[in-house]
């Protein structure tokens, strides 16, 4: 008997030494947000949540689906982003879990009212990180987040929350991640561009049918965590010339009745900027080495006078950015932001203590030296 008794409380003891899964929720149990939208209207947010069945997307590796990956939508309001994320929770049926969230897009009345109450909580919440896309938007929000790519692909394959695919072949605006978000909406100096996501109708169907699609169009532009304006493609032309972010660009040649001479290509950007001092005003200047390839030719035309050409359109474009945007009041150039950040003590001298405002005669000469790698497979003669 007395062993008996040994034996059971040994059992016991091993089995409180043993771990268990009491509380553990399997991927099929969780309910993954991998989009967020945030609108605002008449005193109230509206936060739009982007749900995918991950096991769907398991399976497009055996091959293309056959039928339309579904994209499942919530909506909640609330006088704070936070309070309309709490209004999701309560018909979520399941735990929600913004730890895969990737993209977050604000819609242009967001930007206006002002994000800081959206960057509050999100720098409180542990699941979320610093790393989704950001984006701003003035078309629908639940339209846009329920755009699916071609051939019946996840929306994780879409512009949506790939967008440096695209980037890369053509770079008009840098995609931006919620960490330089963050970092640059608080800045005193810096102008912060945002993407701005359109749906295009007309480009794209299938069969005979139009099949809608994300596209980025233009600009939103914030300084001193103020909106300032949306600008578009036209507007901010020039921009890509000013980061050695830009992967590759197109550039079209006319010469000076209008004519088609030739379509570049334009990769390979090393931009250097340097700020001086002309009599207590910064200067900034711009020295901007590239290479370019020949696309299209439709002129006989020798290689020195095309890159003649090519320099003088890219500097008469960055400088046309520049004074188009300040008779909007936004520098679109981020002129200011390297004027703190290269010559602190000027700027604090010009804008912070004088409450200077960026001029036209603020930005000095554009350098531009382009090599011509290849002509593509003919000649350049």
């Amino acid at each position: 008997m007395r062993a008996a008794v040994l034996r059971l409380l040994l059992v016991i003891l091993l089995s409180l030494q043993m771990t268990g899964c009491w509380d553990q929720k399997v991927v099929q149990d969780i309910h993954y947000v991998t989009a967020l939208g945030v609108d605002y209207e008449q005193g109230t947010y509206r936060v739009y949540a982007q749900l995918l069945d991950f096991s769907t997307v398991a399976k497009q590796e055996s091959g293309k689906p056959q039928q339309e990956m579904p994209v499942w939508i919530g909506k909640g309001d609330g006088a704070t982003v936070d309070l309309a994320m709490n209004e999701l929770y309560d018909s979520a049926q399941e735990r929600l879990s913004l730890s895969h969230t990737t993209v977050i897009v604000l819609s242009e009345r967001a930007f206006r009212q002002g994000v800081t109450s959206l960057l509050d909580s999100v720098n409180r919440f542990r699941e979320f990180r610093y790393t989704p896309w950001v984006y701003g938007t003035k078309a629908d929000l639940q339209e846009l987040l329920t755009a699916t790519p071609l051939f019946n692909l996840s929306p994780l394959l879409s512009l949506l929350h790939e967008p440096m695919d695209i980037y890369q072949q053509h770079s008009k605006i840098p995609p931006i991640t919620m960490k330089d978000f963050v970092m640059r909406y608080w800045s005193p100096a810096d102008t912060l561009l945002v993407p701005m996501l359109t749906i295009n109708r007309s480009s794209w169907k299938e069969g005979k049918k139009a099949h809608p699609l994300l596209e980025i169009k233009g600009a939103l532009a914030i300084h001193q965590t103020k909106y300032v304006g949306v600008l578009t493609d036209k507007e901010i032309e020039g921009y890509r010339w000013t980061t050695n972010e830009t992967v590759r660009s197109p550039l079209l040649i006319r010469d000076e009745k209008g004519k088609v001479l030739a379509v570049l290509s334009v990769e390979k950007l090393t931009v250097r900027t340097h700020v001086s001092d002309q009599g207590g005003k910064p200067v900034l200047h711009y020295r901007i080495k590239a290479r370019i390839y020949v696309g299209e030719k439709a002129d006989h035309i020798s290689e020195t006078p095309l890159k003649s050409l090519v320099d003088r359109k890219i500097a008469e474009e960055v400088r046309a950015t520049f004074t188009n945007g300040l008779q909007r009041g936004i520098d679109v150039l981020g002129w200011e932001g390297y004027v703190y950040h290269q010559q602190n003590e000027l700027w604090k001298r010009t804008f912070h203590q004088v409450k200077s405002k960026v001029r036209e005669d603020m930005l000095g000469p554009i350098e531009v030296d382009v090599n011509l790698l290849h002509s593509g497979k003919l000649k350049l003669r």
